[in-house]
């Protein structure tokens, strides 16, 4: 909806404008889902609406509205996202800047609304699907129903979502979201040990990225699902590539400058990969996906010798998800390295618990691209007792 300008200073109207049109924008190049253009929505632009009577119009199951308020020197942006049928307010969020460039800012503020909401919505749409019960062979919803169990990120529901996603594509051979998300589903599943032939994964998980590239160039989590499998294939070059193109599409994209983060720490840039990884948690910090950023975040700090950092973030990583051991090989390492070596062995064993043959832990190693990278882990890894 055009956001409103609470400035009282007639001159702001334009800023409000230009932040809906940018998010309007931003959230179309997601192409996760269909976005109502702004000449419809601008309709109601001066208007008091009725949101239940606006998706019914627009046929929107999710609003998002706000306001712009000048005051000196400062700008204050606050939105709500509300579920159109019953009004349940989803999330709202306030962002406060002091006024400098205003095409900046209004570019800034665009970027962390948009990276903020998108996984709401997108959570809130696997939930609506997944409460209903299932009615037809409908590729979208089968789509969604993966997701559903996708994001839980546990070796049962990885194989539920991989099921979904197979649905959805025989029902539509050309769907490249489904498409890209069974290629992340199947790369997952071979790099925690997840399945009996981790090299079939791969392969077939790369297969499906470059089929969801060719189908759509254009679709951000494509260029993601590549980027993904090339990391874990030892193709840190081609990962990179992969990660910026993402971002290039979509520059609110989250995961995509999480991951790359863990990528240029792999190349030995770990100070850029702090940096890289930490404005893809700030784009969406309470994303699903978290657990998974934050052991890419453990992996730098402990590479710069930041040996507690290392440990905090990866403890909470594996807080969030037990059943997403990467965090935990930081927690070792780091703890071994700090000199706490009966913490590291504790530490270890619920590595064990998780992965008796250590294979994760294994293939994390085997992701840096430079020997003092690999060294340095092994080191701290071996501390603790890891041969």
């Amino acid at each position: 909806m055009p956001f409103v300008n609470f400035s009282g200073d007639p001159e702001q109207e334009f800023f409000a404008d230009g932040i809906t049109e940018d998010i309007i924008s931003m959230l179309a190049g997601w192409r996760a889902f269909p976005v109502i253009a702004r000449n419809s929505t601008f309709n109601y632009k001066g208007k008091t609406v009725d949101i239940k009577k606006v998706g019914e119009e627009l046929g929107a199951h999710y609003i998002l509205e706000g306001s712009v308020r000048k005051s000196g020197r400062r700008v204050r942006v606050t939105v709500q996202l509300i579920r159109a049928d019953n009004n349940h307010h989803i999330m709202a969020e306030r962002y406060d800047r002091d006024l400098t460039d205003l095409f900046d800012l209004q570019d800034e503020i665009a970027h962390a609304i948009v990276g903020a909401i998108e996984p709401e919505i997108l959570k809130f749409e696997r939930e609506r699907i997944a409460e209903r019960p299932q009615s037809s062979e409908d590729a979208y919803e089968l789509y969604q129903r993966g997701m559903f169990h996708h994001y839980r990120q546990n070796k049962q529901d990885n194989g539920e979502a991989q099921g979904y996603f197979r649905r959805a594509l025989a029902i539509d051979v050309q769907y490249p979201q489904a498409m890209a998300a069974l290629s992340i589903a199947l790369c997952a599943a071979a790099y925690l040990s997840w399945t009996d032939n981790a090299e079939r994964s791969f392969e077939e998980s790369l297969e499906l990225a470059q089929r969801a590239v060719t189908l759509d160039p254009r679709y951000p989590n494509a260029h993601f699902a590549l980027a993904l499998i090339s990391m874990w294939l030892g193709r840190n070059d081609r990962a990179a590539a992969e990660f910026q193109e993402a971002i290039k599409l979509n520059p609110s994209f989250a995961a995509a400058y999480a991951v790359l983060g863990a990528v240029l720490n792999f190349q030995g840039q770990s100070d850029e990969g702090v940096a890289t990884a930490e404005k893809g948690i700030r784009l969406s910090p309470s994303d699903p996906r978290l657990f998974i950023w934050l052991s890419g975040l453990a992996a730098a700090h402990y590479q710069l010798g930041h040996y507690s950092q290392a440990v905090e973030i990866g403890r909470r990583s594996w807080t969030l998800n037990n059943s997403y051991i990467t965090g935990l090989t930081y927690v070792v390492a780091g703890l071994a390295q700090l000199g706490r070596v009966e913490d590291a062995l504790a530490a270890l064993d619920d590595l064990k618990k998780r992965d008796p043959k250590l294979s994760a832990a294994r293939a994390t190693v085997q992701l840096y691209r430079n020997p003092a990278g690999i060294d340095h882990l092994l080191e701290g890894l071996q501390k603790a007792g890891f041969e």
